[in-house]
């Protein structure tokens, strides 16, 4: 039995899931939006109806506009209402990683976006050539053919430049889409970004297309493995065992135990086998196998219709070259058939000139009455007026001979102009000299510029020479001077390198007395150390010997006095051999005292509180002695 419990969304048949719209299309289950059918990023869900796993929020869900679309739904009188979730912004912006500014990828984008709006049926013109650089109006008309495959009956306001961009993000584009890109949509930096967008919105497209077909949705959610070629997934049995007990909860059914016995039965079926015991199954093995040797009989022909596909797309290729190479060549014939019909209309123009011209002459040469002297007179005017006619076009063709020997110099001269004037322009630029508000340039446009009659725009001569004389005036009077600096410099470098050998030297020096003074030091103090040690030792003994001797006081008073006065002998000859060695050592003290301040003033010191110690020590032992003399 089935508890009662809300899973966050209407059920469907076939749930919308929001999907990514990168190339690796995976659906996502986990936050699949129900009622509004829109997600944050780049997922969306299409239908506009729930599906499982939705998380639940309050509100009512509004009826479909269309299949695509991504607006609320509303649900039947008797039913449970459950909203779903409204849409989920993000909070950055994310940088595109696609290469947009490829060509190579742009080329590819175009010819994605070609075919895709060539095979749906586009109604206006299209070709690849004005996918290069579209104007504002095709792109209008190319958006608002995509988006009406998600939104039906769809029609482009009267400021597409804001409408757009609001409904590439609300479709969760994850990429900023600016308005100001709206209004130069053809420019090099701006169509790339928009074509990408086109792009995304057709894969968003297809995968609506796919996600509205139940099987498209099924092999996402439930793809067939090895064990499971002949029957359903586990998970799809599950799945379809909460769809429908979850929508006879939204029906106000309480019973559930026909669907528990359904999914009962369907899975047993699929890890027992259906009815039939052993022989069933040794039937369907054997059938199996046959089939089995059918499709391994058939790999012939698999291998033959590949190589097949592969000659056909060759052919493809090659057709799809041989089509753009008439292309070419029709566009050629078409501009050659141009210039042809122009000379034609200036040739049939002439004719009619000449043929007037013609009649003329003739009406003048019938109306005129000549005489045999006038013919002859005729006949040599017109071979003279010829050999003048050959002349002049013997000199016409020697004046074109030298036009265009003329013209070669001065296309060459021009060419040298021109690489001369890029050589000194790029310098220019790197010398900081261009454009006028560079950093040397200081409000001059050294710039040079040659017109189409190879001639400078700029008078080099009277502004640029005079300025860059001035300003190399300038560099060798800046040079000179930092030519000196640099002198002055090197020699206080040199300078200082010897003062720094010698300090290094001195400091080389005290470091090695510094070392003796310290060897000295320690050796000495190891010394003062022992003898302290023994000092100390014997005053232990002493001490044990004091313990010693008040414990047989208390059993022996006389023999005590006896050893107390011995004791007190050897204490006195004790006090005057420490005496004697105090003196020996605080002469010893003061020697190395004397000897090691001139070296190092803390070693005096540390010396200092060694003498303090014995003084110490000293006083103690004349205590302990005057407390064993008045305790007697």
């Amino acid at each position: 039995m089935m508890r009662k419990s809300s899973l966050g969304g209407r059920p469907s048949l076939a749930g919308p899931l929001r999907v990514r719209t990168d190339d690796n299309v995976k659906p996502s289950s986990s936050r699949q939006s129900s009622g509004c059918g829109l997600s944050s990023g780049n997922r969306l869900s299409i239908g506009g109806r729930p599906s499982l796993g939705g998380r639940p929020s309050i509100g009512r869900a509004q009826k479909p506009v269309s299949r695509y679309s991504a607006y609320p739904t509303t649900a039947g009188q008797k039913r449970r209402h459950s909203s779903g979730i409204g849409i989920r912004g993000r909070t950055d912006v994310p940088k595109d990683p696609r290469p947009i500014s490829d060509k190579s990828f742009q080329h590819k984008m175009i010819r994605q976006l070609l075919e895709w709006l060539t095979d749906k049926g586009y109604s206006h013109p299209i070709s690849q050539k004005i996918l290069v650089s579209p104007p504002s109006k095709e792109f209008f008309r190319i958006f608002e053919f995509l988006y009406g495959h998600l939104e039906p009956k769809y029609k482009i306001g009267p400021k597409p430049e804001e409408e757009i961009p609001k409904i590439f993000k609300v479709l969760g584009y994850p990429f900023s889409i600016s308005k100001s890109s709206m209004f130069a949509i053809g420019s090099p930096h701006t169509w790339p970004y928009l074509l990408a967008a086109l792009i995304w919105l057709v894969e968003l497209i297809k995968m609506g297309h796919f996600m509205s077909d139940k099987a498209g949705i099924e092999a996402i959610l439930f793809p067939h493995e090895e064990d499971d070629f002949d029957s359903s997934p586990e998970n799809k049995l599950l799945f379809e065992y909460c769809e429908n007990t979850y929508a006879a909860f939204l029906s106000e059914e309480d019973e559930y135990d026909a669907y528990d016995e359904e999914l009962s039965r369907m899975l047993k079926d699929k890890y027992q086998g259906t009815g039939g015991g052993i022989d069933a199954l040794i039937a369907e093995n054997a059938r199996l196998k046959q089939e089995l040797d059918l499709l391994e009989q058939d790999g012939d022909r698999l291998v033959v219709l590949q190589e097949q596909r592969e000659v056909v797309r060759s052919d493809m290729t090659r057709f799809d070259q041989y089509l753009e190479e008439m292309s070419s060549y029709q566009h050629k014939l078409e501009i050659q058939q141009r210039e042809l019909e122009e000379d034609n209309e200036g040739l049939e123009a002439e004719y009619k000139s000449v043929e007037q011209k013609n009649k003329h002459m003739q009406a003048i040469y019938e109306t005129q009455n000549l005489t045999p002297a006038d013919v002859e007179r005729l006949k040599l005017n017109r071979q003279e007026l010829q050999r003048q006619i050959d002349a002049l076009d013997k000199e016409i063709e020697q004046v074109d001979l030298d036009n265009w020997k003329e013209e070669m110099n001065m296309a060459k001269s021009r060419e040298r102009l021109e690489t001369k004037s890029s050589e000194y322009n790029k310098m220019a630029h790197s010398l900081k000299l261009v454009p006028a508000s560079a950093e040397n340039a200081c409000g001059i446009d050294y710039e040079l510029k040659t017109s189409y009659q190879n001639t400078m725009t700029v008078d080099f001569d009277s502004t640029i020479k005079p300025a860059l004389m001035q300003l190399k005036k300038q560099c060798n009077v800046s040079l000179n001077e930092k030519s000196r600096q640099l002198l002055i410099q090197q020699d206080a470098l040199e300078q200082l390198c010897e003062h720094v050998t010698e300090h290094q030297d001195a400091v080389r020096v005290m470091e090695k007395n510094l070392n003796i003074a310290d060897e000295e030091y320690k050796t000495e103090k190891e010394s003062y150390q022992l003898e302290v040690q023994n000092i100390l030792e014997d005053i232990e003994l002493k001490q044990k010997m004091w313990d010693n001797s008040k414990k047989s006081s208390q059993q022996c008073r006389q023999e005590a006095q006896r050893e107390f006065k011995d004791a007190v002998k050897l204490a006195e000859q004790r006090k005057t051999e420490l005496l004697e060695e105090e003196q020996r050592a605080v002469e010893f003290l003061d020697t190395v005292v004397r000897e090691v301040v001139e070296h190092k003033t803390a070693i005096s010191e540390r010396l200092q509180e060694v003498v303090a110690d014995t003084k110490v020590l000293q006083k103690k032992t004349q205590e302990e002695t005057e407390k064993i003399c008045s305790y007697h």
